[in-house]
This record gives structure tokens, C-alpha cells and sequence, in this order.
């Protein structure tokens, strides 16, 4: 998650107003811990499945950080 906060933080640039140049902030404004994968998960994640099947699409649970 870490890796990944850098590596959107390096995309701020000051930019150049003269130059027309934009200025681009990046702000991280806090974090969520990922969920647990435990039996309530699995359940919210049955229903974005069966909500998918519905509409003949299908959906792939992955892991994830927060």
C-alpha cells in the first residue's frame, strides 16, 4: 500500500504558470485497513455476485489492501 502512495504522490508537479504548465497536488487525506477476508465478507461479496449473475455478468473477487 505503501509502494502505492508513493508512486501516486510522485505524480504532483508545481508546473509552470508562465509556460501554461499546470500545478498538480496530490493530497493523501488518511487510509483504511483492508477488510478481513472472513464469512461476512464472503456474504457482501455473494451478493455483488448474484447481483452480477443477474445481469449475466460475473465478478472476481480478489485480494486487496486498504
Amino acid at each position: 500500500m505503501k509502494e502505492a502512495q508513493t508512486a501516486v504522490e510522485a505524480l504532483a508537479i508545481e508546473g509552470d504558470p508562465s509556460r501554461s504548465e499546470p500545478r498538480i497536488e496530490v493530497i493523501c487525506e488518511g487510509d483504511t485497513p483492508g477488510w478481513p477476508n472472513d464469512e461476512r465478507t464472503q456474504q457482501l461479496f455473494q451478493c455483488w455476485a448474484d447481483a452480477a449473475a443477474s445481469l449475466d455478468h460475473q465478478v472476481i473477487s480478489v485480494p486487496r489492501g486498504g
